[in-house]
């Protein structure tokens, strides 16, 4: 029986107390630091215990300015009475025993000097009055929660509500008296549905208290191997989760759609079983058996916590490889957008992406829609100025890019595949594979006009800076282009009066530049003149083009904001100088197309290293493709200028602390020559 158990308990710690004379003292100061530690953390610990104790509600009330909190989890036995009583015994598991280490449950002494707890028909009590009188010193020199105290006679009042309460089905209740209501109350105002969404066992849990009134109902049912935690009083939402043997994860769930889809930033958090205030890396939730310091509310990196971390990435890698052989999946239709390669700003989350990046780099492989199988890393990016339609239009089309392309299924049901795997394989289909693609016939005589223009444009600024051989000029020449008269060799356009569309100029212009056309006329391989030449249809659309080398001149005493602006107008873009806005860029430049550039320049010594600011790193971090570093190299003849895209995936970036400045020594990009 409990009595017997509550009774021998306190025997054995009154007499190692009294063995110890200074024990008391010691645990009394260390239970005063683990309560201010854990101060605005009482409830989210008695729901833990509760639900380690199998409960499936709990109920919450104020009475007679007391603070009820009750459960109709398991009685307590002997286990769960020394487990309170000491702190971080080593026999204990999650689930096994309430007071997990033995450390939360003392947060409950930043609430009162005396808790009452009922459970197995028995009443005892954690009271440092009542451990004062036993052995005649101070209470302050006491800890509350030691010596577990039988208690023979009991409030009447008190006695008639617990009683009421265990007639409506709650078994054990903790009575914490003359409270500090107000400290709790506040607590209790915070409550959400995260704390609930890795518990096991609750399903309910009501507060009654004259400051707030609160019914949270959750239901748990199975779904696409996981489990769909639904709310539907507090608020109507619902959360996919996924576990392996050590750890969590958690996704939104939208239920009128029934998919997937990324949390709120304020949701993203990690949980060691109760939610900490560490920011997570994806707008996910996840949980495991973190180190977390002394009030549980940051996570602490040591051996378990790594262990935690890789069971984590285990999680997130099996669900993208489900999804990767579920095509027909729709739940999961954003699972690649909110996996999608993120910035890490704490050193838990660098060491998460780290560990997910090698984990998807060593298991996951891609089958291809001639059935072959390949890693990740050897697939074949398409140009990122094509838009969805026009990829969709290719792998279907194109035998060169459908051979390499995965099942169609996959980027129908998955919109971000194609950007999610840009962080891991650089492999591109080459300007040859594009050149031979627009040497088909059938595949040209199909595709929209405006698109034949952007590849001519996309392969002639391409092949500027290949070297030129008789033969490359050949397959360049050979091309093929929508005519009035039907498709066509860029050779037979070459050789008599047909015009291209207007669709077919605008998509070539858009993407190369007048210098990069200018060098296709004065190489002699396409005549640029009659390719943009003005029809009876496309008056008003009529193109210009030097044909004579343009060597522009960059001022040498202006700024380097200044500088890059020249540069940009030499590319045909519309460039502002909005350094003083600090706005994480210098430049804001738009292209002939529209499209947005925002870019940040720096003067360097040949050689020599850069750094970026937090404000930088954060703009980059945001604008991803779009932002560029504009890297400027000046000597005596001239300025080079090295264009990095999207710096953050493709450089590496070392923090140092100088004001949280992003150092990087190692750089590649394209580089462009300019005289002074």
């Amino acid at each position: 029986m409990l009595k017997n158990i509550i009774k021998k308990i306190s025997n054995d710690f009154i007499a190692e107390a009294i063995a110890s004379p200074n024990l008391l003292a010691d645990m009394a100061a260390m239970e005063k630091y683990m309560a201010e530690s854990y101060s605005g953390r009482v409830f989210v610990e008695l729901l833990q215990n509760a639900d380690d104790c199998k409960s499936t509600k709990i109920y919450i009330k104020e009475f007679n300015g007391h603070i009820l909190f009750a459960n109709n989890g398991r009685p307590f036995n002997e286990n769960d009475v020394i487990s309170i009583s000491r702190s971080g015994s080593s026999n204990k598991k999650r689930g096994e025993s309430i007071g997990y280490r033995g450390i939360g449950f003392k947060s409950t002494t930043y609430l009162t000097n005396e808790i009452v707890i009922y459970s197995d028909n028995t009443y005892f009590s954690f009271s440092k009055t009542l451990c004062a009188k036993r052995f005649a010193i101070p209470a302050e020199n006491l800890p509350m929660i030691r010596i577990p105290l039988l208690l023979d006679t009991i409030d009447s009042v008190i006695h008639e509500e617990v009683n009421r309460l265990n007639s409506i089905g709650y078994s054990t209740v903790f009575i914490f008296k003359n409270a500090n209501i107000q400290e709790f109350s506040q607590e209790l105002q915070q409550i959400d549905t995260g704390m609930f969404i890795f518990l096991n066992n609750i399903e309910q849990c009501y507060v009654d208290t004259p400051q707030i009134h609160t019914a949270i109902t959750l239901h748990r049912y199975a779904r696409n191997n996981g489990q769909i935690v639904e709310f539907t009083d507090f608020e109507k939402s619902a959360w996919y989760i996924v576990k392996n043997t050590n750890s969590a994860i958690g996704l939104k769930y939208n239920l009128s759609t029934n998919k997937i889809t990324a949390c709120d930033t304020n949701e993203q958090l990690y949980h060691s079983y109760l939610p900490t205030y560490d920011k997570m890396l994806y707008p996910i939730k996840v949980n495991a058996d973190f180190s977390t310091d002394p009030s549980r509310k940051h996570i602490s990196i040591d051996e378990k916590t790594i262990n935690a971390i890789q069971g984590i990435a285990q999680n997130i890698v099996h669900l993208l490889a489900t999804a990767l052989s579920q095509p027909e999946n729709s739940m999961l239709s954003d699972i690649f957008t909110i996996f999608n390669d993120l910035g890490a700003f704490s050193r838990c989350n660098s060491m998460l992406k780290h560990e997910v990046h090698n984990q998807i780099n060593k298991t996951i492989s891609l089958e291809l829609q001639n059935q072959k199988s390949i890693h990740i890393s050897e697939y074949k990016l398409l140009p990122e100025w094509l838009d969805e339609s026009e990829k969709h239009f290719l792998r279907l089309k194109s035998n060169i890019i459908g051979k390499e392309s995965l099942n169609t299924s996959l980027y129908e049901t998955y919109i971000d595949i194609d950007s999610f795997i840009q962080n891991y394989s650089s492999q591109r289909f080459s300007n040859d594979d594009l050149i031979s693609m627009m040497s088909e016939t059938a595949l040209v005589a199909a595709m929209p006009q405006e698109l034949q223009g952007k590849f001519i444009g996309h392969i002639i600024r391409t092949s500027k800076f290949e070297k030129l051989t008789p033969q490359k000029q050949q397959q360049l020449i050979h091309m093929k282009v929508a005519t009035a008269n039907g498709v066509q060799s860029i050779k037979q356009l070459n050789q008599n009066n047909d015009k291209v569309s207007r669709a077919v100029q605008e998509g070539l212009t858009s993407v190369a530049s007048k210098s990069e056309l200018n060098w296709c006329s004065e190489k002699k391989f396409i005549d640029i003149q009659k390719l943009l030449s003005t029809s009876q249809n496309t008056q008003s659309h009529q193109a210009t083009v030097v044909s004579k080398t343009i060597k522009p001149r960059i001022t040498k005493w202006r700024s380097a904001e200044q500088q890059c602006m020249e540069i940009e107008k030499t590319f045909g873009n519309a460039a502002i100088d909005v350094s003083i806005k600090n706005m994480g860029y210098d430049i804001e430049s738009t292209t002939a197309d529209g499209s947005k550039r925002y870019i940040e320049v720096k003067s360097i010594k040949e050689g020599g290293s850069f750094s970026i600011t937090n404000n930088e790193y954060t703009a980059a971090h945001q604008y991803g493709e779009m932002y560029y570093l504009c890297l400027l190299i000046q000597n005596a003849q001239n300025i080079q200028a090295i264009y990095i895209q999207n710096p953050l995936k493709v450089l590496s970036f070392e923090k140092k602390i100088k004001q949280w400045e992003w150092y990087c020594d190692t750089y590649s990009g394209t580089s462009y020559i300019f005289e002074i």
